[in-house]
């Protein structure tokens, strides 16, 4: 069947609102959204408005690009969140 963007998606939207629901119950949980091929769909999606330090090199202070995002991007409470370097 090959890669289906759409599938991706709805996988996303299924995690923001799962976790939007157990937070609601006071069951706080993490999710990371990562594609095996391209990465972290998240960021790659919101590539235009991240912040600089997401693409400055590790000594510059930067997280050293989307790989470096790794374990920095996470879906929390129903929101996407960016945890810096």
């Amino acid at each position: 069947y090959g890669n289906d963007v759409d599938d991706a998606w709805r996988c996303v939207s299924l995690a923001l609102r799962i976790s939007s629901i157990l937070s609601s119950r006071h069951l706080p949980c993490a999710i990371e959204c990562w594609d095996a091929t391209d990465g972290h769909i998240l960021l790659i999606e919101a590539a235009e408005r991240l912040p600089n330090w997401v693409d400055d090199d590790v000594s510059q202070g930067g997280a050293g690009g989307p790989a470096g995002c790794r374990n920095r991007c996470w879906i929390a409470g129903g929101r996407v969140h960016l945890i810096p370097p």
